[in-house]
């Protein structure tokens, strides 16, 4: 049973106002991108990478990222869409044809556990689907306009 990973690197790092893609920022001398294709390139539950990144970056992931790192599961470097959820689905069109899991995950954080990555495909091969989430620590509140509304129990709240 084939695995891929989908990599989604298109963000342009403009909620952080910063001129450099999140992905592409530096932590000791390599990319951000970088640490999270390790964590699934290192993983022997995954069998192949799709990265998606934005246009104008493509040759320069496989070049400088893929080709210079020797990232051997990186099956496809993509153009990603105009939104989330179409930079997956062109990833989708690319992945080996003998897939039967998918696993997707953000670019910009290299600190998921290869325990985890097990994990997550293991439920998924159980259960036909999963998600890897982490319950809130923080308080969350719900504004409108300046106002909070409301504060909702942390205990029903998970990011994912």
């Amino acid at each position: 049973m084939s695995v891929t990973a989908i990599i989604a690197a298109g963000g342009k790092g403009s909620r952080m106002k910063s001129l450099v893609a999140k992905q592409f920022i530096e932590i000791n001398g390599k990319p951000i991108l970088f640490y999270t294709l390790t964590k699934f390139e290192d993983n022997d539950s995954i069998d192949h990478i799709v990265i998606v990144v934005p246009a104008d970056s493509v040759d320069f992931v496989q070049r400088e990222i893929v080709n210079r790192y020797q990232f051997k599961k990186v099956s496809a470097v993509v153009a990603g869409g105009n939104s989330r959820q179409e930079s997956i689905k062109n990833g989708l069109q690319v992945v080996p044809h003998d897939t039967e899991i998918i696993a997707v995950h953000d670019a910009v954080r290299p600190f998921v556990s290869a325990s985890k990555i097990a994990e997550t495909i293991a439920k998924a091969r159980k259960y036909g689907a999963a998600i890897l989430a982490v319950p809130v620590k923080d308080t969350v509140k719900i504004v409108a306009g300046e106002k909070i509304k409301a504060t909702p129990d942390r205990k029903n709240l998970w990011l994912a």
